[in-house]
């Protein structure tokens, strides 16, 4: 008895099913009408499913056949019932050869391809599991419930078994493509183009896969080949309305509108149904600003899908940038009937209406706007500008903190934008603001601050220096400005300049708990680690609940090999933060340095507690075990850090010191001749 493969039933690339039909030996007594069913059966000379299922039942109902070939003819009629899509007669057919013959794989594999049809997920992949069993060789059910795990989006399981019916059948292209659609799913693009490239170097004229292949290029960005990959499509199925619509997609992203809109043109003569091609065509026209196009182009979808809510938001935008309100204020009406829930909708009808200089009106929209997204900006911005146009400047400061301006020639609005925009880190924004003030009051001191700090906030700190040289000329009282000036000196290692700000800022304010802590920082980068923890010490008395003060200090008892105080202030850093895993981790290096082993195991035991991946931890916690001829665990450690981070010579040589220590001496030796590898000088 013979078992062959027909063609898929399914269209997901790579995870179609191969279904075997089962051959019949011969009965000697077969006349020609036996002979010709069972050929049916079998599905020879063209059979249709109709044909063999009535072959097959005419055999099942002779009585003559037993075992296995009976089994078979079940199988093969499961198989008919099943290409006919009558899925509840293909599991009794298939249930009546399992029933005959329980050890018959084909027949768990092919039953399990009818729970995948009807979404039964657990019981296909059950059946696969048992074809697999009942015929370990078989890479076919292993394909297959690497399907069914697909779609159950366990691509994990999938890809281990895809990757073994792959080692199986090197060949099974399937197997590839499944595979590549399960790394696909998990955004692990490199792998699926792998993959995808695997099947395509052995059938390169596959249209479907090179889609999926340029879809993997277009999530990596690389849209140029997603691009080819998708030009290769079209020449090989130029009748694909998707293969065009993709590499408008990809035209698009590359900001090629003209080259786009051809390309979404051609995707609608293939499928003029194609809505999404329409709003996205329409998308491309508004970005080369042929608004009239674009709105063709959304009104077109509108027609074809009434109740297309983006159809009306879009055509509502391109109304409002050709200044067409009246018309865009109609559409996101529309579109807010539509879904009533739609804060860019309301948002765009606000500022329509505040346009229209209809304030009342823009202010109400506004409002739901914020109500339905109380943490957008823009819509608070928009309604201060209709505050201010009714001239409410206390509900326009209220509403903006960024982006009001509640009189063009007023300073204050400026400056109070520029402070909105600053803490939303729109720095830009922010320091156009502060220099309009400027521009109404060149001796605002306030507003060259507000300037500078965000100059800072851009690392521009050449710019920042000069704001807060004036800020200081303005002002020279101003501590906050030296704190801030002192900043930007530090980051350009100006430590010197910096200390003598934050000197300055300290005598205007003693209390300025921020400026002493700057300049024990300073102090610690120029390793004057006394002054540094004298300050350091200041700021704790002026903020003993602040963590970083009393970690910057224990770092700068550690620098002087004052381990004891260190341990003590990370001990305080920990119980302010019992979490902080990098103090947890700091406070057991201290222990390690003190010969307190036993305590810096206990403190990168917690560090591994709270992250399991702490390389350095495990590491050194893994040194501190060798130190204590725990060589088992040390080893164990190390092994693990190697894992995590292959390429720290330093821990292959500490391995090769345990391996020594416990007479593996090979191990040790291959450990040395890495760590040589990568840069270390291994011991004597």
């Amino acid at each position: 008895m013979v078992a062959g493969s027909g063609s898929s039933a399914f269209k997901q690339i790579g995870i179609g099913p191969a279904v075997l039909i089962a051959y019949l030996s011969c009965v000697p007594f077969a006349h020609a009408q036996v002979q010709q069913d069972i050929d049916r059966c079998a599905g020879k000379e063209g059979a249709t499913t109709d044909s063999r299922i009535l072959s097959c039942t005419a055999l099942i109902q002779s009585n003559v056949y037993t075992g296995k070939d009976l089994a078979f003819a079940f199988n093969n009629r499961g198989l008919a019932y099943y290409q006919k899509r009558d899925f509840e007669r293909a599991i009794a057919s298939l249930n009546d050869a399992i029933k005959t013959d329980d050890k018959f794989a084909s027949a768990y594999n092919n039953r399990g391809l009818v729970h995948m049809a009807r979404g039964n997920l657990d019981l296909a992949i059950a059946d696969y599991s048992e074809a697999i069993r009942l015929d370990p060789a078989d890479a076919l059910s292993l394909r297959n419930r690497g399907a069914a795990y697909s779609s159950k989006r366990d691509y994990g399981q999938a890809i281990a078994d895809y990757t073994e019916a792959i080692r199986r059948d090197p060949a099974n292209t399937v197997a590839y493509s499944g595979r590549g659609n399960a790394h696909f799913e998990r955004k692990d693009y490199d792998r699926a183009i792998s993959d995808y490239t695997q099947v395509l170097n052995v059938a390169p004229e596959n249209p479907r896969l090179l889609n999926r292949r340029a879809l993997a290029y277009h999530f990596q960005q690389q849209f140029d080949r997603a691009i080819a990959d998708l030009t290769e499509a079209a020449k090989l199925d130029p009748n694909d309305s998707s293969t065009f619509y993709n590499r408008a997609i990809a035209h698009s992203a590359k900001r090629d509108h003209d080259r786009a809109i051809a390309d979404y043109t051609s995707a609608i003569k293939l499928d003029p149904n194609k809505l999404q091609a329409y709003m996205s065509r329409g998308a491309a026209l508004s970005a080369k600003q042929d608004y009239d196009g674009a709105i063709a182009d959304y009104t077109e979808a509108i027609r074809r899908d009434p109740k297309n809510r983006n159809a009306f938001f879009s055509r509502a935008v391109a109304y409002r940038a050709k200044n067409d309100l009246d018309h865009a204020v109609a559409d996101y009406t529309e579109a807010i009937k539509l879904d009533p829930r739609n804060r860019n909708a309301f948002y765009g009808r606000g500022t329509a209406y505040r346009l229209k200089q209809e304030n009342d009106l823009a202010i109400a929209d506004l409002t739901e706007a914020i109500r339905l997204d109380p943490r957008e900006a823009s819509a608070y911005a928009a309604r201060g500008n209709s505050y201010s146009a009714k001239r409410d400047y206390d509900r326009a400061i209220a509403d903006y903190g960024d982006a009001v301006r509640l009189d063009p020639k007023d300073r204050a609005s400026f400056y109070n934008r520029g402070i909105a925009y600053r803490a939303k880190e729109d720095y830009d924004r922010s320091i156009a603001d502060f220099t309009a003030a400027i521009a109404l009051d060149a001796g605002n001191a306030a507003a060259f601050l507000g300037r500078a700090n965000s100059y800072s906030d851009k690392r521009d700190h050449g710019r920042a220096i000069a704001d807060f040289d004036q800020t200081i000329r303005l002002d020279p009282r101003d501590r906050s400005a030296f704190v801030g000036r002192g900043f930007s000196h530090y980051a350009r290692e100006n430590y010197d300049l910096a200390i003598a700000d934050y000197a300055e800022a300290i005598r205007l304010d003693p209390k300025n708990a921020a400026a002493w802590y700057n300049r024990a920082v300073a102090y610690a980068a120029k390793r004057d680690y006394d002054r540094a923890i004298a300050d350091f010490t200041e700021t704790i008395a002026l903020d003993p609940k602040d963590p970083k003060a009393w970690q910057g200090r224990a770092l700068a008892v550690y620098a002087k090999q004052d381990y004891s105080h260190a341990i003590a202030d990370y001990s305080e850093v920990i119980r302010l933060n019992p979490n902080n895993v990098s103090s947890i981790r700091s406070r057991g290096n201290a222990y390690y340095a003190r010969k307190d082993y036993d305590q810096a195991i206990g403190d990168y035991s917690e560090v591994i507690r709270l992250d399991p991946k702490d390389v350095r931890a495990l590491s050194n916690r893994g040194r501190a075990y060798l130190i204590k001829r725990d060589y088992r665990r040390a080893i164990a450690d190390l092994t693990e850090a190697i894992r995590l981070d292959p390429n720290d010579p330093s821990v292959y040589t500490a391995r090769a010191n345990a391996y020594e220590a416990t007479g593996e001496i090979d191990r040790a030796d291959v450990d040395l001749a890495h760590a040589k590898r990568l840069g270390s000088q291994p011991r004597p």
